[in-house]
């Protein structure tokens, strides 16, 4: 697994990763990915495009305390 720091790059910058939707209705989010915290917490998360306010781009899963630090593309396993 290659983990990007996220002060190196994000999700959304990466075109191949973010699904738009056709129904004009569902936010712009990014395919799985493997997220690394400032405390070792590993999970599967995504980001997605917020549709009020600033418009910005945050992770679907906060960490309550804890800070994403790395992310990774997630590769389903072959069959």
């Amino acid at each position: 697994m290659n983990w990007i720091s996220v002060n190196n790059k994000l999700p959304e910058q990466l075109k191949e990763l973010v699904i738009k939707p056709n129904d004009g209705l569902s936010p712009e989010i990014t395919k799985k990915l493997i997220v690394l915290t400032d405390l070792g917490t590993v999970t599967d998360n995504k980001r997605l495009k917020m549709q009020v306010g600033e418009k910005e781009w945050t992770w679907f899963m906060g960490y309550d305390g804890e800070t994403v630090t790395h992310w990774a593309v997630f590769e389903e396993p072959k069959q």
